[in-house]
């Protein structure tokens, strides 16, 4: 009986040898690829699951022990399980990565956008009927450290004069997103120091 236990102990120890190294791989690689993608429970518990998927493959190798080391069976179900678990880790990696990658764009289209409210109070409020100075003025610093925050480190570009801003930002899916004085906010990123408008 108490060879049993400590057989299954070293089972149970080698598993978490195993398991552990690729959570921390996975969690190390998905931070590399987007340093932004580790800010919640939901992506902690997500990257948890991913990382069982791997060492699935030695649990099954396990069970497999059971059948004749030299069964042809053995080796069709071995690479079928290998397999399996690769696409599954492979398509969840890429799902959750594609609907965050969606989140945060339109999170930052939204402060783009908002930039637009944020221009009319600083031209009559501080400006004095002047957008000049509006790229440094709190209300777009708070929302460019937003954005930075969400396109992975990226700072907006914004420019200014008495008559109008632009500010744009690159996107996590790709393109830019732009919105200027005219009230536009949309894909064409045109702004400039030389041309202060998105179109």
């Amino acid at each position: 009986m108490e060879n049993l236990k400590t057989s299954k102990a070293i089972i149970w120890r080698k598993r978490l040898l195993i398991f552990v190294p690729v959570w921390i791989i996975i969690a190390v690689l998905i931070y590399i690829e987007d340093p932004g993608s580790i800010r919640t429970v939901a992506d902690f518990l997500f990257l948890s699951l991913c990382s069982a998927l791997v060492p699935a493959i030695w649990f099954g190798g396990l069970i497999i022990k059971a059948i004749d080391e030299t069964s042809v069976l053995k080796r069709i179900i071995l690479i079928l399980l290998t397999l399996i678990t690769g696409f599954i880790f492979v398509f969840l990696l890429f799902i959750t990565h594609q609907d965050r990658s969606w989140h945060e764009d339109a999170a930052i289209k939204g402060d783009l956008s908002a930039l637009r409210v944020e221009a009319e109070m600083y031209y009559d409020n501080v400006g004095d009927g002047t957008y000049a100075g509006f790229c440094n003025d709190p209300s777009y610093i708070k929302a460019k450290t937003a954005i930075v925050a969400l396109n992975g480190g990226s700072a907006p570009a914004c420019h200014d004069s008495a008559i109008g801003w632009c500010a744009s930002s690159v996107l996590l899916g790709g393109g830019e997103w732009c919105a200027d004085a005219i009230g536009y906010a949309g894909p064409i990123a045109n702004c400039s120091a030389d041309h202060i408008a998105c179109q």
